[in-house]
C-alpha cells in the first residue's frame, strides 16, 4: 500500500520516499477509494450512511465493531486497518510473463536527432536488451513487435503535450547476438569457444545499431520529413508480442565435419518411429487380407446357390 500510495504521489520525474512513521499521517487526508479495497460501492455507502469521504472521518468516526456490523468481518477488519496505515497483505510475486517490455525516458526539451539517439541507446543498453536477454536464457522467447511513443511540445499546434504512437513487427533474430545464435546449435562448433571479449562487444554494437536503425525509422513516420525542427519532450519504448524462436539448423563457423554429424543425428529415424510404421504397415496387410477373405468366401456362397 504505501508504495502504490508513494508512486501516485510525485509522477513521472520526482521521487518520494515514504518512510514507515510517516504514512499514519499522510493517508490523514486522502480520501477513502485510495484505500485498497475500497470501491465504488463501499464508497458511497460510507458517504451516504455515514457521511464518511476521508480517511481521517473513517477513522474518528467508525470503531472496529462498527465497521464489522456494516462491512462483514473480513472487509470492516481491512478497513480499519488500512485507515492507520496497516497492511498484512504478503507480497506475492507475479507467476504471469510480462507481455511488454517498456523503458521510458523524460527531459525538458529534444530538439537534436543525435541527442535524442542517444537517449534511445542509454535505455535499450541499460533497461530493455538485459531484461530481453534473460528472458530468452531463461524460456526461450523473443520480442517480435516494436512501438515508439514520442512526446511532443509544440506551442504552435497547441498548449498541451501530443503523443505520437508507431510501430512495426520485426524478426527477432535481431535480438540475438552471435554467441547466442551459436548456442542454439546442439553440436558446438570448433570455432565457437575462441570467441574474445572485442568479438562479443562488436555483436553486441552491431545489435544494438540494427534495433536503433528499426526506432529510428518509427521515429522517421513521426516526424514527417518535411519538418526541420521538433521539440521532444518524453520518449517511450515497448517491445512486445513475445515468442519462441526455432532453433538454427547450421552456423556459418561450423566446419564440414561438424555439420555432418548435425544432419546425420536430426536426420536419423528414431527406434520408436520406426517400429510404429512397421505395426502400421502390418495392420494395413492384415485388413487386406481380410478383405480378400470375406471376397473369396463371398464366391464360394455364390456358386453354390
Amino acid at each position: 500500500m504505501a508504495a502504490k500510495l508513494a508512486g501516485s504521489l510525485h509522477k513521472p520525474n520526482q521521487q518520494t520516499t515514504m518512510l514507515p512513521n510517516f504514512l499514519s499521517e499522510f493517508i490523514k487526508s486522502l480520501p477513502v477509494t485510495a484505500l485498497p479495497g475500497c470501491g465504488q460501492a463501499i464508497s458511497e455507502i460510507l458517504a451516504e450512511k455515514f457521511g464518511i469521504n476521508l480517511v481521517n472521518e473513517l477513522r474518528e468516526k467508525l470503531s472496529l465493531k462498527e465497521l464489522v456490523a456494516a462491512f462483514g468481518g473480513r472487509t470492516g477488519v481491512s478497513l480499519f486497518q488500512t485507515a492507520r496505515g496497516i497492511d498484512v497483505r504478503p507480497v506475492k510475486k507475479s507467476l504471469q510473463r510480462v507481455k511488454t517490455m517498456t523503458a521510458v525516458d523524460t527531459f525538458r526539451s529534444c530538439k537534436c536527432k543525435m541527442e535524442l539517439r542517444s537517449h534511445m541507446r542509454r535505455l535499450l543498453t541499460l533497461q530493455i536488451l538485459p531484461r530481453i536477454d534473460a528472458r530468452y536464457k531463461s524460456c526461450g522467447e523473443l520480442p517480435t513487435l516494436i512501438r515508439l511513443t514520442v512526446r511532443e511540445n509544440d506551442r504552435r499546434v497547441s498548449a498541451m503535450s501530443k503523443k505520437h504512437s508507431r510501430q512495426v513487427t520485426v524478426s527477432s533474430s535481431i535480438f540475438m547476438e552471435r554467441n547466442q545464435i551459436s548456442s542454439d546449435v546442439d553440436v558446438s562448433s570448433s570455432s565457437a569457444g575462441n570467441t574474445t571479449e572485442e568479438d562479443l562487444k562488436s555483436n553486441s554494437d552491431a545489435r544494438n545499431k540494427l534495433i536503433l536503425d528499426v526506432l529510428f525509422r518509427l521515429l522517421g513516420k513521426i516526424l514527417s520529413p518535411k519538418r526541420t525542427s521538433f521539440n521532444l519532450t518524453g520518449l517511450c519504448m515497448e517491445f512486445g508480442r513475445f515468442g519462441g524462436r526455432k532453433k538454427r539448423l547450421l552456423h556459418l563457423s561450423s566446419s564440414p565435419s561438424t555439420l555432418f554429424k548435425y544432419f546425420k543425428r536430426k536426420l536419423a529415424v528414431p527406434p520408436s518411429i520406426t517400429s510404429t510404421k512397421q505395426e502400421s504397415s502390418q495392420c494395413r496387410q492384415n485388413a487386406r487380407r481380410r478383405k480378400k477373405a470375406e471376397i473369396n468366401e463371398k464366391e464360394i456362397e455364390d456358386m453354390f446357390a
